[in-house]
């Protein structure tokens, strides 16, 4: 068996559900980090940025910082500063996340100018007819679909909750194009995820909910 060099780790369902961490999830991690094992947390997450997930964690106990984390929308900000560097985008997503888009130019809410990329986030409340319906006008004007992960839903203390991957589906179909994924399982975001830890995928260990 190959020896183990790196540990990636889910964050939603693996170590809390609705941030309150699962039984022996904090007791795991501060073996991991006793072992010394290189380690980072992945997640899908985009209601929040990642500075503030670390501050939630820490206060639950876990060993982390935010150099630990990488979310889907930090991935995203990388990838469009190095595909659209200088594109206006629109964002349709459940949380201000703003910070961790550094470098991309978003539009504002009432903003009726042109946009080149739709970045679509996590769903929530904003996720309404007329943002969608923004959205779908943009993508007809030849904008391209950029989504941060393509999750049909996400695991919650009340069950389980519709998330943004039905969404994405729909403007592909009304709009006739193919979005862009960024965060898991997309090969980019691992691929970034090995490349913070100065890792390889043969010696890495996924620790995902599914």
């Amino acid at each position: 068996m190959q020896r183990i060099g790196a540990v990636l780790i889910d964050i939603d369902g693996v170590l809390t559900v609705s941030w309150k961490p699962l039984d022996g999830a904090v007791a795991a991690l501060k073996r991991l980090r006793a072992a010394a094992l290189p380690l980072a947390l992945v997640t899908n997450t985009t209601s929040r940025p990642r500075a503030s997930i670390a501050t939630t964690l820490a206060a639950a106990g876990f060993p982390i910082t935010a150099e630990d984390i990488l979310t889907a929308p930090v991935i995203a900000g990388a990838y469009l500063a190095d595909h659209y560097p200088g594109a206006r985008c629109l964002l349709l997503n459940s949380g201000d996340i703003r910070e961790d888009l550094a470098g991309v130019t978003l539009a504002g809410e009432h903003d009726p100018a042109p946009v080149d990329v739709v970045i679509v986030g996590g769903a929530g409340s904003e996720f309404s007819y007329q943002a969608l319906n923004r959205a779908f006008g943009h993508l007809q004007g030849g904008a391209r679909l950029v989504a941060m992960h393509r999750g049909m839903y996400w695991r919650t203390d009340e069950g389980l909750q519709l998330d943004s991957g039905a969404f994405v589906v729909a403007l592909e179909q009304a709009a006739g194009t193919a979005a862009e994924v960024v965060g898991k399982p997309a090969a980019a975001f691992f691929a970034a995820a090995l490349a913070h830890l100065g890792a390889d995928a043969a010696h890495t260990l996924m620790v995902g909910a599914r």
